[in-house]
């Protein structure tokens, strides 16, 4: 079983304070900051949540050619983009927290000797 670590140091207020991440198992990211403003508002620095779309886009695309494989399709290259929404509940103490409310997968794949293309339709994603 592989184990992957992560860490995240918070200084200060909910609105004010700064924060980093950081990966520990590798050296791919080093104390990223982070604040209220660059998670919620397009300020610059880290956002937690693209950790979580680019984990998920890539386990994604790593999953899809191991099935290839298993089928014994080809793959040229797979490209996935991940987008998540976030978006506000009232579960907070103040009566307002915050919530991922989905992860949307665009996935390309080049298949050699296959042609198909397919929208998945939104009831189904």
């Amino acid at each position: 079983m592989t184990i992957v670590a992560a860490s995240s140091q918070w200084n200060g207020s909910f609105f004010e304070g700064t924060r980093t991440l950081s990966t520990e198992t590798t050296e791919t990211i080093r104390t990223a900051p982070y604040t209220f403003a660059s998670r919620f508002e397009g300020a610059p620095g880290a956002i937690p949540e693209e950790l979580l779309v680019t984990g998920h886009a890539g386990c994604y695309n790593h999953a899809l050619a191991n099935i290839a494989r298993k089928n014994g399709v080809a793959v040229q290259s797979i490209h996935t983009t991940a987008q998540l929404t976030m978006g506000t509940d009232d579960q907070g103490s103040d009566g307002h927290g915050y919530s991922v409310e989905g992860i949307h997968l665009i996935v390309a794949a080049d298949l050699p000797g296959h042609h198909r293309r397919e929208e998945v339709p939104a009831d189904r994603r």
